[in-house]
C-alpha cells in the first residue's frame, strides 16, 4: 500500500529526491502548476542543452509514485452563515 501524500508533501519528496541525485543540476526542480498538475522544471531551458533532464524527471517521478499516493483534498461549496445551525 503506497502512503498518502497531499500535494505540498508529495512536491516535497519529488525535490528532496531529485537535489539527491547525482544527475541533478543547478536550476532542476519540481513545481506544481496552476492547473493542479505537478511536473519537472528547468529554469533557463533554452540554454541548459541536456537531453538527460527529461529523463531525470520521468525516473524520480516513477520513483515517488511507487511509493506515495498523491492525495487531493475533495474541495467543497461554502456554506452560508444563515443555513449553519
Amino acid at each position: 500500500m503506497r502512503k498518502p501524500l497531499n500535494h505540498v508533501q508529495y512536491l516535497a519528496e519529488l525535490n528532496q529526491r531529485l537535489w539527491a541525485d547525482p544527475a541533478f543540476c543547478e536550476g532542476m526542480a519540481f513545481r506544481l502548476y496552476p492547473d493542479g498538475k505537478i511536473g519537472g522544471y528547468l529554469r533557463d531551458a533554452d540554454t541548459a542543452g541536456s537531453c538527460t533532464i527529461p529523463a531525470v524527471f520521468a525516473r524520480i517521478q516513477a520513483q515517488v509514485e511507487r511509493e506515495f499516493e498523491l492525495v487531493v483534498p475533495m474541495a467543497t461549496m461554502p456554506v452560508p452563515q444563515g443555513l449553519l445551525a
